[in-house]
C-alpha cells in the first residue's frame, strides 16, 4: 500500500503538472505541497478533499487506505478462530491441553 505523499507526487506527476502549477490550480501553497510529497507536513481536510476533487481520486485512494473486503474479513475471523483454539488447547476428549509449555 503505497502512503499519501507517494500517491500524491505519482498523480502530480502522471497530470504533468509541477508542483507550482498544482499551487495554482488547487489554491495550496508551493511550500505546503513540497511537505506533503515529503511526507515532513500533512494536509488538513479541506485541503485533502481539494487534492482529491482536483485529480478526480476517492480521499482513500489519494491517502492510501485501504478497504476491506468482506471475504478478506472473513478469512482474517478464521485464522484467528484457529489461533484460539490452538491457545485454548483443550482435547475435548481427555480435558489435556495440547498448548505446549
Amino acid at each position: 500500500m503505497k502512503e499519501f505523499k507517494d500517491n500524491l507526487r505519482d498523480l502530480r506527476k502522471k497530470h504533468g503538472l509541477s508542483r507550482q502549477q498544482l499551487a495554482k490550480k488547487t489554491g495550496i501553497s508551493k511550500t505546503s505541497l513540497s511537505g506533503y510529497e515529503m511526507g515532513t507536513s500533512s494536509p488538513t481536510l479541506p485541503k485533502m478533499c481539494a487534492l482529491a476533487d482536483y485529480f478526480g481520486v476517492s480521499l482513500d485512494d489519494l491517502s492510501g487506505h485501504e478497504k476491506f473486503k468482506i471475504t478478506d474479513i472473513y478469512e482474517i475471523l478464521l485464522e484467528l478462530l484457529k489461533v484460539y483454539e490452538m491457545v485454548k488447547g483443550l482435547d475435548k476428549n481427555n480435558k489435556k491441553s495440547n498448548y505446549p509449555k
